[in-house]
């Protein structure tokens, strides 16, 4: 006892004498290069709006470390099984924490890890005093009636006129208007809205989401009135939040263990629910129901009243979009029970029903047909000696999606991982997102992964070798078709300036062709390269440089087909309030077979994803400029240029000439 208590002073002193000169300052600390590092290690392909959202709502639900077990940190991004354990074996030893800034005396831990995780967890302890957590994570005796304030608006506009404008096919202006308001009271109430119009479309409030939240009050985990996200297990059975893709996190497939809503004020106009959801714990036993009802875009057949197809693009610009506004409906109401003992094992049952306004008319036999569905759901997560095995079945009755994955903590350094994913080609689910080659995809792929992480002294390895057969026809490929893939990523930090990345990927799968008129599958070899420069010249200078090289191969037609990306950014700060980030970019590729892909900065909280086909370039400016403590301004100018081509893009979305400038304003104020 009389350790523990001296233990508790000296790090309260070191916790001080952290805050004091700055150096874990959560107010300055810029964990946008923690997203943004993240986000850029996901497949090509991914759209990073869900994962932000996800990024955003874990910033305002860090996990307190005083708390957390296996799981609870494992869903934290960037950590792993070992970590993890030792964190556990840190507040077990030596008692409860008292600042997050222990984890750097905690041996084993890289400190770049630590920064990493540093703004998704938190500090608290309860007691009698009721004391409360900083910032920055630190005990202190501040009052817990302090409102927060948090409102940000975006207006962005294409400078070359699209098409659909030019024709006057568009109903509205160019202007996309984006505006979030947050609001919070102490720590036990939460409330968000947001307003969004698409270029093109009429109202300032075309899209809207709002939601008010109460949480952790007694056994009350939370309530959430409004707009949430949910998943349980792995998502076979639920998921309307964040999907995992694989990326140069190899152990990723195993972090996925959530049970739980989050309050949702996003962007994406498709993936969340609209309703009430609770939860409460009791001697560690869950319990949490929900209930929603929400519209939806969707082409309705008049004459038979069931549902064509549903569009995921949020567009509401021409005749045709405008007449497949919220023209169906989803009812859904469901609960889930679940038990955790201390930190060994975890599992729970889920069930929901699900009534559509209309009902599907599939498109062939695999897809959604009728307008009432059940899911049943059995998830756990076992963890014993270093080695943790977590799972799900869904059942949709008709048949049973699985997965299964076991991670290894061999040592603090080298960390295995091994899935297998049995998603049948009727198993049919509006919500469901798993793991697979698909990201997203629960049904008609069968695979298996294996990869481990690896920290030696010159640098982290991260490998993947992924197995996946389609069993039946897919979107992209009428014939049955299997493949495999592996990555091999390996980052270093050279010096205390000087950061290197290098990523080769090869992906080998069947692809459909015609020869001779006739249908054949062949095989398909794509090599993805990337090697990243990150060199920081000084505390006001960061330089990035990037070159990226794909090829794309079908060995038994001889064809094949390159695409190359090289930039350059400059991330420049001269002063603590200004921030100017520019980067150059040149590609060029041959088809989208062999396109490239980057994701970039923009405006702050918010990141894009740009695929380059054809030879062209592009530069971006940003400055961010903190005008006071309170009120803060982004701005961002971009363009495309392509020297080779009459006009850019396709359809309504058509430019005339072969420049795609864009220029945007945001100012957040917070209070």
């Amino acid at each position: 006892m009389r350790f523990r208590k001296l233990k508790a002073i000296l790090l309260i002193i070191f916790s001080f004498s952290f805050n004091i000169n700055g150096q874990i300052d959560s107010a300055d600390y810029n964990f946008e290069d923690v997203i943004d590092d993240y986000v850029k290690g996901t497949s090509e392909q991914s759209d990073p709006t869900p994962s932000i959202d996800f990024f955003e709502n874990l910033i305002n639900n860090p996990i307190n470390l005083n708390t957390a077990g296996i799981s609870d940190l494992q869903s934290i991004p960037y950590m792993d099984l070992s970590t993890a354990e030792t964190i556990i074996k840190q507040r077990e030893t030596y008692g409860l924490f008292f600042s997050k800034t222990e984890l750097y005396f905690i041996k084993g831990i890289p400190s770049d890890l630590i920064d990493k995780i540093l703004p998704f967890i938190k500090v608290e302890i309860k007691n009698k005093a009721s004391k409360k957590t900083n910032t920055q994570g630190n005990i202190s005796l501040s009052k817990t009636g302090i409102m927060k304030v948090n409102l940000k608006s975006r207006i962005v506009e294409d400078l070359q006129p699209r098409k659909g404008f030019i024709e006057n096919k568009f109903a509205g202006s160019p202007y996309h208007i984006y505006n979030k308001l947050k609001l919070s009271y102490g720590s036990h109430y939460q409330a968000g809205m947001l307003v969004e119009k698409d270029a093109g479309e009429t109202s300032l409030t075309d899209f809207s989401s709002f939601y008010f939240e109460i949480k952790n009050f007694n056994t009350l985990d939370y309530f959430i009135i409004g707009d949430y996200q949910i998943q349980f297990g792995h998502g076979l059975a639920i998921c309307s939040g964040y999907g995992l893709s694989k990326g140069t996190e190899a152990i990723l497939p195993g972090a996925k263990k959530n049970y739980s809503s989050v309050p949702y004020a996003g962007s994406n106009e498709n993936n969340f629910f609209r309703g009430l959801t609770g939860s409460i714990s009791i001697k560690g036993f869950n319990f949490t129901g929900f209930i929603s009802k929400n519209s939806f875009d969707a082409k309705v057949d008049s004459f038979n009243n069931s549902i064509l197809s549903i569009p995921l693009d949020g567009l509401h610009r021409t005749i045709d979009e405008l007449n497949s506004v919220d023209k169906s409906s989803e009812t859904l109401l469901g609960f889930s029970a679940s038990y955790s003992y201390k930190n060994l094992l975890t599992g729970g049952i889920l069930y929901y029903h699900s009534n559509f306004a209309y009902p599907f008319t599939p498109s062939s036999i695999y897809k959604k047909r009728g307008s009432n569905f059940n899911y049943y759901s059995i998830f756990y997560d076992l963890y014993f000696e270093s080695i943790s095995l977590s799972g799900e079945s869904a059942f949709d009755s008709k048949s049973i999606s699985s997965f299964v994955t076991i991670q290894i903590a061999a040592s603090r350094d080298f960390i295995f991982i091994s899935s297998l994913r049995n998603y049948p080609y009727n198993y049919i689910n509006l919500h469901g997102a798993g793991f697979g080659e698909r990201a997203g995809s629960t049904n008609n792929e069968f695979g298996f992964y294996t990869g481990l992480k690896w920290r030696t002294p010159v640098g982290t390895i991260n490998f993947y070798y992924d197995q996946f057969r389609f069993p039946y026809a897919t979107y992209d490929n009428p014939l049955p078709s299997s493949g495999n893939e592996f990555l091999f990523d390996f980052a270093s930090r050279l010096s205390k300036q000087i950061d290197l990345r290098f990523r080769i990927r090869r992906e080998k799968k069947d692809i459909p062709q015609d020869i001779l008129n006739q249908k054949y599958s062949v095989t398909g070899l794509k090599y993805l390269s990337k090697f990243e420069l990150v060199y920081q010249v000084s505390n006001q200078i960061k330089l990035r440089g990037v070159f990226s090289y794909n090829n794309f191969n079908l060995p038994k037609v001889n064809h094949q087909e390159d695409g190359f990306l090289v930039s350059q950014e400059m991330n420049y700060s001269p002063f603590r309030r200004l921030n100017l980030i520019t980067r150059l970019s040149f590609f060029n590729a041959s088809s989208i077979n062999a396109a490239v892909y980057e994701y970039e900065n923009n405006m702050a909280g918010f990141l894009s994803s740009n695929i380059y086909t054809g030879e062209g370039s592009r530069w971006y400016l940003i400055c961010r400029y903190e005008i006071y403590n309170y009120l803060n301004l982004s701005i961002k100018y971009s363009e495309t240029f392509k020297p080779n081509v009459k006009n850019l893009n396709s359809g309504y979305s058509m430019i005339d000439g072969n420049l795609d400038n864009r220029f945007g304003l945001q100012v957040e104020f917070k209070l």
